[in-house]
């Protein structure tokens, strides 16, 4: 298939890959699986599929590689040798092949698999990429810095995400990412420091943990100027930490607080659960409440936040947008002299309640109209460019998916993964 699409697509210059998620199983990797005689079994033929006929990629997605990792790991090797300009790379493991081994008692079959990619292809003596934007998924770390300059020259990466989370498989947590000792996960967020990375723009975590936490905190030290040009967001903050945390002076982090050019907020405070250094839980009535919050932004903004999302708890009852705490944002948003871009997200902890566009809307317009710098909007799935007249009431224009990607904070990171 892999040569038949290359023959059709000689100038192919992306290539999106996700795996379904159990194809090692219907391969018959697994003494349990019972392939359909009909259906693909023969991992020798069908298994590798051969990526190495495609070259001079820009951008290369590979999501729930499973099984055979090392060859994985040749083959892509191979193709990054063939690709020298490219810009954008994601790469992720099976979750169902990660349990796998690890029933077997084989994670070192998966273990810094990332690694040992940067360090063959370095061997190749292939000059480092010049990625822009890297997507380190599921079980994809870099734990040495030095490994990952071998792949890639990081004074040019702009864009980076790190799946900073355990697996989830057959019952059983496999946890590759313990953050819960003084020794933290191991991973070398110092590669994506000013130092290393002085062009990074947008840093990207699956949950914020406490050695993302740390790392981000102590930049200042390094360079006072990057977190002014750093967006920072998270897809969960389950872990004890969170962004906003940045915004607060701490005794254990003396350069704080940081003033960034985007982040996250979560003002639905009565969920939140927050740990202290030693990682015990921080009790309920010390989590500083969404008006500390939302002052500890206003009060160190200085211009230099463009970007914010908000998640908001919904109150079907509140005066106006039906959410609560929207008093305070409006208050906060019009003093922001630089914010142009608002993203009201759903509730992290619960299912969303509201439905209607026209309470999503009216949201949008208060919201639009309390700040004078804004030019964009968002509420949940819902996105308009705001435009204003002297002194007529501001004018929402709703945006169509190729403009919702043009807007930075609405666009996710790169590209999200699809469905498998």
């Amino acid at each position: 298939m892999m040569r038949r699409l290359h023959e059709c697509c000689p100038a192919l210059k992306a290539l999106h890959i996700c795996f379904p998620p159990n194809l090692g199983e219907a391969l018959g990797y697994t003494e349990e699986a019972t392939p359909d005689p009909r259906s693909l079994q023969e991992p020798a033929v069908y298994g590798k599929p051969n990526l190495t006929v495609f070259s001079g990629l820009e951008e290369l997605s590979l999501d729930e590689l499973y099984e055979e990792l090392p060859w994985w790991r040749a083959q892509i090797v191979q193709v990054l040798q063939n690709s020298p300009g490219l810009r954008r790379l994601q790469l992720s493991l099976s979750t169902k092949t990660l349990g796998r081994y690890y029933h077997e008692e084989e994670q070192d079959k998966f273990e810094r698999f990332f690694d040992s990619l940067c360090d063959d292809y370095g061997e190749t003596g292939a000059a480092p990429l010049r990625l822009r934007s890297l997507h380190l998924g599921t079980a994809v770390y870099t734990f040495d810095a030095d490994s990952l300059a071998k792949l890639t020259d990081l004074a040019v990466l702009e864009e980076a995400h790190i799946e900073n989370r355990g697996v989830w498989e057959d019952g059983v947590i496999i946890d590759m990412y313990n953050d819960g000792d003084d020794e933290g996960s191991g991973i070398a967020f110092d590669a994506f420091g000013p130092s290393r990375c002085p062009r990074l723009r947008r840093l990207n975590f699956a949950d914020y943990q406490r050695d993302a936490h740390a790392f981000l905190a102590g930049t200042a030290d390094e360079d006072p100027s990057y977190a002014r040009r750093l967006a920072v967001s998270c897809q969960g903050t389950w872990a004890g930490y969170e962004p906003a945390a940045l915004l607060r002076p701490d005794e254990n982090y003396p350069a704080l607080p940081l003033h960034l050019r985007m982040l996250d907020v979560d003002l639905q405070r009565g969920q939140c659960r927050l740990k202290d250094e030693d990682g015990d839980d921080i009790d309920a009535c010390e989590i500083p409440p969404a008006r500390e919050v939302l002052a500890s932004l206003v009060a160190g903004d200085e211009g230099a936040l463009e970007g914010l999302a908000v998640h908001l708890e919904e109150n079907p009852e509140a005066a106006e947008g039906a959410f609560e705490h929207l008093d305070l944002l409006v208050d906060a948003v019009a003093q922001l002299a630089n914010l142009t871009q608002l993203a009201i997200e759903p509730n992290v902890h619960g299912e969303r309640l509201i439905q209607d566009e026209e309470v999503m809307r009216a949201t949008a317009a208060v919201l639009a109209a309390a700040s004078r710098s804004l030019r964009y909007i968002k509420v949940y799935a819902l996105c308009w460019r705001v435009w204003r007249d002297g002194d007529k009431p501001v004018r929402l224009e709703k945006l169509d998916d190729g403009e919702i990607g043009q807007v930075e904070l609405f666009r996710g990171f790169i590209w999200e993964p699809q469905a498998c």
